[in-house]
């Protein structure tokens, strides 16, 4: 969705306005093991405009809700019409782990 060099600019923009990835759960580091990916929310209306005109012409363009789906939660019953991305957007960062493993040669 983003290139390389739009990634880049957004991280750079980041770094500008002092905006730092931090663990998800700071009260809890312990739990880094489960889930390791560091996260910055950004709320950024161009952008989600951006992502919105590259991805919407494979967005699902209405669904209808009942009930019956598994992802029914109270209050979401009727038609849903796809119309943009939320501008609130997490991004992640995973730190890259390289293992060596033994390989036994038979």
């Amino acid at each position: 969705m983003l290139s390389l060099a739009e990634c880049e600019a957004l991280l750079q923009t980041l770094a500008k306005e002092n905006m730092k990835f931090d663990f998800w759960n700071l009260d809890a580091p312990e739990k880094k093991d489960l889930r390791n990916a560091d996260t910055v929310e950004v709320t950024d209306q161009k952008l989600a405009d951006l992502l919105w005109a590259r991805v919407s012409q494979f967005a699902v363009p209405e669904i209808h809700v009942t009930g019956d789906e598994d992802y029914y939660e109270f209050g979401l019953d009727g038609t849903w019409t796809a119309c943009g991305i939320n501008p609130t957007l997490l991004f992640g960062k995973y730190v890259v782990i390289r293992t060596i493993r033994a390989i036994r040669v038979i």
